[in-house]
């Protein structure tokens, strides 16, 4: 079998019944992001990283604005990277998923964890705010 060949033909009761298609002439809408980008920082960590994947990976928009995408990007990133809630929020985010499918006894043992690491974090923010 080769391309193009046919593999079956069909008759048709009724071939008046049938609609054509045809060609779809209007402009096409513009394309916005797929997803709302979220406030918290492991969220803007990740559209940051998508942002600049997409860049590497060929898709850009309008030459002008390149420079300044991957820069505000490049920023957006390094700003949320310092931040030191960065990894309790992506642990947050990943025990949302998990929660409910894990023992409720080690459920429990997590969000303990989890809160001593916020206190001693909120403990070290105050004394570095102080100096």
């Amino acid at each position: 079998m080769e391309a193009g060949d046919v593999m079956a033909t069909l008759e048709l009761d009724d071939p008046t019944r049938i609609k054509r298609a045809t060609e779809y002439k209007d402009p096409l809408p513009i394309m916005r992001q797929p997803t709302v980008p979220g406030d918290r920082l492991n969220q803007k960590l990740q559209d940051s990283v998508t942002v600049l994947n997409n860049i590497l990976n060929g898709y850009v928009g309008a030459a002008l604005a390149f420079n300044d995408r991957v820069d505000r990007a490049i920023a957006e990133m390094r700003s949320v990277l310092h931040d030191p809630q960065l990894p309790l929020l992506e642990l947050d985010e990943l025990f949302a998923v998990l929660g409910a499918r894990i023992p409720r006894s080690l459920s429990v043992c997590f969000i303990i964890i989890i809160t001593i690491i916020i206190i001693i974090i909120l403990i070290d923010s105050d004394r570095i705010g102080s100096n």
